[in-house]
């Protein structure tokens, strides 16, 4: 599975990062520049603490190098780099750039994945609605960013970390995601070089857990939702589904209590009469995916359920007329 998800994040084109040996469109931010021929950076030792780490985002199409075969593993990572990245692991939902932090212009090659990180709450605004692109990126921001896309579960607070980040950095500790190894010993407010970041996104990316949790990313409006997806044959052929691409559902207010939209395609089903709640993910028909924010009883087959949202959070993003829904493979499918 993890084979077949590589193989298409390469087929996409999104920016990991500006190359520093630029060529025209390199400096514009949007190039990727390519490993040396043989698939190694001159500049990773083979047997590198962090080498395996880069070949799995380098694979993934989640960090590229920098030219000249190089991928400046002592290198830092700005918070413009790292947004897209953060953009394509959630599956690229739809956004407005020119609805993003005052610093950011439409135009730029990172406007669309800093206006999703704004309304996702996954990026904040260092202060006066500011993205600050070219501040590098510290180890306790990128795990908060990381926490954050699994919704803030609660964690013991680390007292090394400054007070926005304790949580998430006891949450990366506890998921063995931010390491303690005498390669590296993660520390949260020193800046993450390019190497600690490759390794933190591959213990993200490939943490048990988190792989379980979010085998199928859901977006709605652009908000990443945590899902507890069922064991089915509907839900098997929904991943199918999405290994040939992201699926955007546009659904339709009914009823007062949930969501309705055409998946586009039929997928089997398995109806059972069903009285749903706030937050359950069912087909109807084969062919429509429906989000409940209220309750109903009907024949239905189920999908899953958004977890970690009360019956007012979710009627606040689901009771509002039409919404669109981004379902998408996650990157360690």
């Amino acid at each position: 599975m993890l084979t077949a998800l590589l193989s298409a994040l390469m087929a996409l084109t999104m920016p990991a990062c500006a190359a520093r040996e630029a060529s025209a469109p390199e400096t514009a931010g949007i190039a990727l520049a390519a490993a040396s021929d043989s698939g190694a950076f001159s500049d990773v030792p083979a047997d590198a603490w962090y080498g395996d780490a880069v070949s799995f985002v380098r694979d993934s199409g989640l960090m590229n190098g920098v030219g000249g075969g190089r991928f400046d593993p002592d290198g830092t990572f700005t918070r413009a780099q790292l947004s897209p990245i953060l953009y394509r692991i959630a599956g690229e939902p739809a956004a407005d750039a020119g609805n993003s932090f005052a610093d950011v212009a439409p135009g730029a090659w990172y406007a669309a994945s800093a206006a999703w990180a704004k309304r996702s709450g996954v990026i904040n605004s260092v202060g006066g609605g500011r993205f600050a692109p070219d501040t590098p990126v510290t180890q306790e921001m990128l795990v908060t960013m990381l926490w954050r896309m699994e919704q803030e579960p609660p964690a013991e607070a680390a007292p090394d970390a400054d007070g926005y980040a304790a949580a998430a950095v006891g949450w990366a500790r506890a998921r063995n995601i931010a390491p303690a190894t005498g390669d590296y010993a993660f520390s949260p407010k020193e800046t993450a070089s390019r190497a600690q970041v490759a390794v933190l996104l591959r213990n993200y990316l490939t943490d048990e857990e988190t792989s379980a949790m979010n085998g199928i990313t859901l977006t709605v409006s652009g908000k990443p939702l945590t899902v507890e997806w069922a064991e089915n044959a509907s839900v098997d052929a929904l991943r199918e589904l999405l290994r040939e691409e992201p699926l955007t559902v546009e659904l339709s207010q009914y009823g007062g209590f949930e969501q309705v939209g055409a998946l586009g395609a039929s997928l089997p089903r398995s109806d059972v009469q069903t009285t749903t709640e706030p937050g359950d993910i069912v087909l109807y028909s084969g062919s429509q995916l429906v989000m409940f924010y209220g309750s109903n009883s009907w024949a239905y087959t189920r999908l899953g359920r958004i977890t970690g949202m009360s019956r007012e959070e979710l009627t606040a993003l689901l009771g509002v007329g039409g919404v669109t829904a981004t379902l998408s493979l996650s990157a360690f499918q």
